[in-house]
């Protein structure tokens, strides 16, 4: 994911020195994508300690849409503030983005919002705004770093559907895109090698185990298949345990 890993490096470097963005990751299960992004955002954090870095995993709102997501991020930021959470803003549609926009001001010039699991934010039969008086929409939600008063934000939703942006009207507009292909055999390969070889002679005698035809039939297998580099990994954690 060296292609992928520089992508979302130069994305939050560009981002974070201009007034802020957003951008779309995507691929399928077990593509990388968040994995990637951490991996990112601790890379920026390390050099750049005073950038505050919030994640949301959508599959964890109670209320999954754009503004139960904006409401977590007001929560998170109210947290960090000393402020109370059960007193949090109620407001709505852009008065909703203008609120959590200076709170995020608050808690520092820069910031980088993690939204994984975005797909659960859009549904498929609302290709449109939608949501009803009040509710923000996905490209709404997409603006946030262009609203006024906001800090430098560099916005990365994580989503399995590769075609979000593309049944959202106007998303693509806001928004920048970053694809994760489904991992190749070979690639698939040089994950199971690394991981084996990182645990010396365990590793040795898990790759002996497993044997080497069915470790390459399980790899084309996965690969035909998803794709999905979790599978492989959760293959070599069991042959390490035994």
């Amino acid at each position: 994911r060296e292609r992928e890993c520089r992508a979302l490096d130069d994305f939050i470097a560009a981002t974070l020195a201009a007034r802020g963005g957003s951008l779309c990751v995507s691929g399928g299960p077990g593509a990388g994508k968040t994995c990637a992004v951490r991996a990112a955002t601790d890379a920026w954090r390390r050099v750049h300690p005073e950038t505050v870095v919030l994640e949301v995993n959508c599959m964890e709102l109670s209320q999954r849409s754009p503004s139960g997501l904006l409401h977590r991020l007001s929560a998170l930021a109210r947290g960090r503030l000393g402020r109370s959470v059960a007193r949090q803003a109620t407001a709505s549609g852009p008065r909703l983005l203008a609120v959590v926009a200076g709170e995020l001001a608050e808690l520092g010039r820069s910031i980088v919002i993690v939204a994984d699991e975005v797909d659960q934010l859009v549904g498929r039969r609302q290709p449109g705004a939608g949501g009803g008086v009040g509710a923000v929409s996905f490209e709404a939600l997409l603006g946030l770093p262009k609203v006024a008063g906001a800090p430098a934000i560099a916005l990365v939703a994580i989503a399995n559907a590769v075609d979000l942006l593309e049944r959202r009207d106007g998303a693509a507009r806001c928004c920048d895109a970053l694809l994760f292909e489904s991992y190749t055999a070979e690639q698939l390969r040089s994950i199971v090698r690394t991981l084996l070889d990182l645990e010396g002679a365990a590793g040795a005698a898990a790759a002996v185990a497993l044997g080497p035809t069915a470790v390459e039939l399980r790899i084309r297998q996965v690969a035909k298949e998803s794709g999905d580099c979790r599978q492989m990994v959760r293959l070599c954690e069991q042959a390490l345990m035994e």
